[in-house]
């Protein structure tokens, strides 16, 4: 979160992924809250500051959402398959936005829940964008029956740059082989020097 201050976007390509994770219990392959942790960490070294996370792996991030469910400093927006793993998700709280999208969603579907997300995340108007980018919406993900293809990933990443928030990204899931590529493909697409 703090290299995301210097510049307009910081990436972790890290595994395990994070999301699921809650301030007690380990769940879904995850361990640690990383952007939790990230975010949580901005917010203590900068009071008053505020931070809205986006989700666009395509499971709901339960734990993330559990972590900052009630404050005033934090927005989660999630959007992701359901019914699935682990089967939250459903409603939206004060500071918490779902957009539960049913399988088979392909990227015209995903793309116009996504701006509606992002005009909320302008709304509340965050010095910080934490972005929880998992990759499992491909069309080929074993795990998942979103519709994403390839290119799609650079139109999300371009979707999001226009926010113009400096932005961490952490990776969540994603277990295609064609993972690489669609990773590519999102960095492109956030790099505004970059075309399609």
């Amino acid at each position: 979160a703090e290299a995301a201050n210097k510049e307009r976007v910081a990436i972790s390509l890290m595994r395990p992924p994070g999301h699921h994770a809650t301030r007690s219990r380990i769940m879904g392959f995850c361990y640690l809250n990383n952007i939790a942790i990230a975010t949580a960490s901005h917010i203590e070294k900068h009071p008053g500051a505020r931070a809205a996370i986006i989700d666009i792996d395509c499971h709901h991030g339960n734990g993330t959402e559990d972590i900052f469910r009630g404050s005033e400093s934090v927005l989660y927006v999630s959007l992701h398959q359901s019914p699935l793993y682990p089967g939250t998700g459903i409603e939206s709280g004060s500071n918490t936005l779902n957009f539960p999208l049913p399988p088979g969603t392909g990227e015209t579907g995903y793309l116009d829940a996504l701006r509606a997300a992002c005009e909320h995340i302008a709304d509340f108007n965050p010095s910080l964008l934490g972005v929880s980018a998992g990759f499992d919406t491909f069309e080929d993900d074993p795990l998942t029956h979103l519709k994403l293809g390839t290119s799609s990933y650079s139109r999300i990443g371009k979707i999001l740059a226009e926010l113009n928030i400096p932005a961490f990204v952490v990776m969540e899931g994603g277990y295609s082989p064609r993972l690489p590529e669609c990773v590519y493909r999102f960095i492109s697409g956030l790099d505004t020097n970059e075309s399609e």
